[in-house]
């Protein structure tokens, strides 16, 4: 994970879908140019994230937003990082813990149908966790990851990938 070019992290700013799918190829060691040609018309092949885009989609991590877009530049909420994790852990044959109860979120009713199942599962190893909201524990599907969350996830993904 690296700054924003002029050595600062900025850990309050959001991270892009693009960015988070960077450290998600970076994890997995690909070479880059092995993966050239995106099948979304907004990933343009010379983009810094095009071969990311294009790795995770052939391996199934991203499916872009159904319309031919997958939106790079758009900020990643966090029911999509939570799915991307989870099917990154699948793709990498590896099967996350259940190391916690699953948490019944407040607003668990606003988890898209698509990554229910990838959020229980993230939520369960400990990767990612609820919010608190008055006296309730929400999971805020729609609100934007920041990069200090990002890093966190990932951190405890590595950590219990080499366990």
């Amino acid at each position: 994970i690296s700054g924003d070019g002029t050595g600062r992290y900025l850990p309050g700013n959001n991270i892009t879908r693009a960015e988070f799918t960077k450290i998600l190829a970076g994890i997995a060691g690909i070479d880059t140019a092995k993966y050239k040609t995106s099948a979304f018309q907004d990933v343009d092949e010379n983009a810094w994230y095009a071969p990311y885009v294009v790795w995770a989609t052939e391996n199934g991590i991203v499916k872009g937003y159904g319309n031919g877009l997958f939106g790079p530049d758009d900020y990643i909420t966090r029911e999509q990082i939570a799915l991307m994790i989870s099917r990154f852990a699948s793709v990498q044959n590896y099967t996350l813990p259940e190391a916690a109860e699953a948490i019944e979120f407040a607003d668990s009713d606003k988890i898209s149908s698509y990554a229910r199942e990838a959020v229980e599962k993230v939520q369960k190893a400990g990767i990612i966790n609820g919010r608190p909201s008055g006296d309730r524990i929400v999971f805020a599907p729609l609100d934007n990851a920041d990069r200090a969350e990002a890093a966190k996830m990932v951190a405890i993904l590595m950590q219990n990938m080499v366990k």
